[in-house]
């Protein structure tokens, strides 16, 4: 009988141990994608031997299988650099705390992404959209932004830009570090263009997959005309590519800039999506409104500027999700973020849908 007992301890315990990293984890479970399909997820490696450049982009695309919480959360060793990288100027206990954390989340908090999954069959080829991350960050960290999208019938590919994003943690073990951010126009300018040519290699990239018979992507990507996306600074290259790529047909600024010293027109469909919490500050807040509205003159029935209610910069990614402490380390807006994500992920989905 001792054994028994044995057993019936060891269960408890196991059973405890769960429990506890249920509750100890600090982010919020993902929410649900409102659309009709389920996701899959792909990361491909890019290349650039012209401008000596590498990185990754995680696609996330529409499949026939029933949507599952059931996945982990990104890469954690990424994940985890990176976390270190944003919380720097915190204190020491609660970057380790996030170090920590970053392990916990990938057992508990579960992604609707189901790797390596076969492509819908419902249509013959898919919408894309082409995402740029805000500066220091990972693809992996708007999840609840990209799976809806992807569950609405749009392949979305992401990427993380090298010297402007998250570390990368390379299967081979080296990491590549994002940069120090820019310190004048000249490098936010160039940092931009550089960004705006990673997608279009990117595009070209995809292009060859998609005319290659033994690929997932045999003609199953629209790449003659795409959407492009970004939040913070990656949302300078939407503006970029709508200017200068006609492949690029319409565009989405979640809650960045422009990147312009004199504003001017987009002459494709485009949408900005601002916070109402005066970020970074209420001066450049309303210097910012001022430049994009002006933008917005020049091609209204295309160009729309909606403010989302109760939302703040990170209101436009899962850290949004983070629980307290660690979201006092950014200015993050503690209440209803469900509904603010459910807002600003309507608004994306229709604006795609009825321009793509």
């Amino acid at each position: 009988m001792k054994w028994i007992a044995t057993f019936i301890v060891i269960c408890a315990l196991l059973t405890t141990s769960l429990l506890a990293l249920k509750y100890l984890s600090l982010m919020r479970p993902l929410p649900e994608p409102t659309g009709l399909y389920g996701i899959g997820v792909e990361i491909i490696h890019v290349t650039s031997p012209t401008r000596n450049r590498e990185w990754q982009a995680h696609i996330w695309y529409p499949t026939d299988m029933p949507k599952r919480r059931a996945y982990s959360y990104g890469d954690v060793r990424s994940l985890s650099y990176s976390l270190r990288e944003m919380t720097h100027s915190a204190g020491y206990a609660v970057r380790m705390l996030g170090w920590i954390n970053t392990y916990i989340n990938s057992w508990t908090v579960k992604t609707f992404s189901n790797p390596h999954s076969t492509i819908s069959n419902k249509k013959a080829a898919f919408p894309v959209i082409f995402f740029s991350p805000g500066f220091g960050a990972l693809p992996d960290l708007y999840h609840s932004i990209l799976e809806n999208l992807a569950s609405h019938g749009f392949i979305v590919v992401a990427i993380n830009h090298p010297d402007m994003n998250g570390a990368i943690v390379w299967p081979d073990g080296h990491i590549s570090h994002h940069d120090a951010s820019p310190d004048s126009d000249v490098q936010w300018q160039k940092a931009i263009t550089r960004a705006a040519g990673d997608v279009q290699e990117t595009a070209q990239f995809l292009e060859v997959l998609a005319r290659d018979t033994k690929s997932m992507w045999y003609q199953r990507l629209t790449l003659s005309q795409f959407g492009a996306c970004g939040h913070s600074f990656g949302s300078m290259s939407p503006v970029m590519l709508c200017r200068t790529d006609k492949r690029c047909i319409a565009g989405v600024n979640l809650d960045g800039w422009l990147g312009d010293r004199q504003p001017k027109p987009i002459d494709k469909s485009f949408l900005f999506l601002m916070n109402d919490s005066n970020f970074p500050s209420k001066e450049f807040y309303a210097e910012n409104k001022r430049d994009i509205e002006k933008v917005c003159s020049f091609n209204s029935d295309k160009c729309l500027v909606t403010i989302i209610p109760i939302s703040d910069h990170f209101s436009f990614s899962d850290l949004s999700l983070l629980r307290w402490p660690l979201s006092t380390t950014l200015p993050v807006q503690r209440e209803h973020p469900y509904v603010t994500l459910s807002a600003i992920n309507r608004k994306l989905s229709d604006f795609f849908k009825a321009v793509l």
